[in-house]
């Protein structure tokens, strides 16, 4: 009985594993499917997007934040927040080579990121480098 204890044990534990490795990789190969800034509504706060816009609107915080705010070309905008931490990750770790000056207004980007609210606006927040792609300026 004893060593169908320890062989049950085993079991579990090489499952819970195999588990874990499986939700790793399904949420590291998770990408949000591009859509327009007018479809992204406060129903999906929380979610990850993906979405492009050129660059209406850019101030920088003493502190080193830079707040951007993008639009379609209609009426569309959403905010994009690039917090300090990020700012300075962009500048050492994008994939591009690309620098915080190319974020200037006219500029075509591409956001991933998570969709929050702040002050009853929408915005989408990127997580890594690479969430933001700056496609033309």
């Amino acid at each position: 009985m004893k060593i169908k204890k320890h062989a049950l044990i085993y079991v579990c534990l090489a499952a819970s594993i195999a588990g874990l490795v499986l939700i790793y990789i399904a949420a590291i190969s998770i990408q949000a499917a591009p859509m327009p800034i007018a479809e992204i509504n406060f129903d999906m706060v929380g979610r990850s997007v993906k979405t492009a816009g050129f660059i209406s609107y850019r101030s920088n915080h003493p502190s080193g934040h830079i707040f951007l705010t993008i639009t379609d070309g209609d009426d569309s905008i959403i905010q994009v927040p690039l917090f300090a931490g990020f700012v300075s990750s962009f500048e050492r770790d994008n994939r591009q080579h690309a620098t915080t000056d190319e974020l200037r207004r006219g500029a075509l980007i591409e956001v991933e990121g998570l969709v929050g609210e702040y002050r009853g606006q929408l915005q989408i927040v990127p997580r890594k480098p690479d969430d933001l792609k700056i496609l033309y300026d």
